[in-house]
């Protein structure tokens, strides 16, 4: 008798209120291959033999064929003048930005050569799964001088299910950009084999604010809303929970 196991999979639910963010919805990261990717060459002439050009690089392929991307659900423009930023949603429903205060972060950046700024994503993210993604910028999406980086980091969906984006934008030079919406602003990669499946989700304004944890803590907020939530798992298996307990 031949037995077949399916390899486990992890499915991502992400909700969103904003048909905007449909628009541009969260998807696996093959799906945002660059465009000077697909038009490259994969072998150029080198004096008298053929060469492999950077199309044939097995580590960028492979960085494609893991996890999923957030793309932007809006245009964002950013003006930098003196030292001093400002930015605009093309969206005016989008729910935003927020800024950290500089005694925050400046022992890691300078605040009068960077500045922070917190996209507020319109995406929550849920999974049964206790699996840890990698959140980094979809590298080879971006230009070697942009004038602003993407933070990384460690997350998970079973705990925390905000999307929210950090950013430092350069202060030392005067400009206008933008970035358009569809651009991959997020890539992330589980730190698993396991395959991903991704669903995305339509929904009320409503489900999205019964859906957001809320903030009680100054300090540790990730780390003692995770403790609560594992707290509240445990006493719905355990099987006198049906007593109660001190409230």
């Amino acid at each position: 008798m031949i037995f077949i196991f399916k390899k486990p999979k992890i499915v991502l639910d992400c909700f969103t209120s904003s048909s905007n963010a449909m628009d541009n919805k969260i998807d696996y990261a093959n799906k945002f291959i660059p465009d000077w990717w697909k038009t490259a060459p994969k072998n150029v002439d080198h004096n008298f033999y053929s060469t492999s050009t950077i199309k044939r690089c097995q580590g960028i392929i492979d960085t494609y064929r893991q996890g999923f991307m957030i793309p932007l659900w809006s245009d964002i423009a950013f003006k930098v003048q003196d030292g001093l930023y400002q930015w605009q949603f093309a969206d005016t429903k989008s729910g935003g930005a927020d800024i950290h205060d500089s005694s925050q972060f400046d022992f890691y950046v300078n605040p009068k050569e960077y500045g922070h700024l917190k996209l507020s994503s319109p995406w929550l993210i849920k999974s049964k799964d206790d699996v840890k993604f990698y959140w980094t910028k979809p590298f080879w999406n971006y230009k070697p001088n942009n004038p602003y980086f993407i933070t990384d980091g460690v997350i998970d969906y079973k705990y925390n299910h905000s999307s929210h984006i950090n950013m430092f934008i350069n202060l030392t030079i005067n400009q206008l950009f933008m970035l358009n919406a569809g651009t991959p602003i997020i890539h992330a990669m589980p730190l698993s084999d396991k395959e991903i499946v991704i669903k995305t989700h339509l929904v009320s304004n409503e489900f999205m604010d019964q859906n957001i944890k809320g903030v009680y803590t100054f300090i540790n907020k990730y780390r003692n809303s995770k403790n609560a939530m594992i707290k509240k798992e445990k006493e719905s298996k355990c099987p006198f929970s049906f007593l109660g307990g001190d409230k």
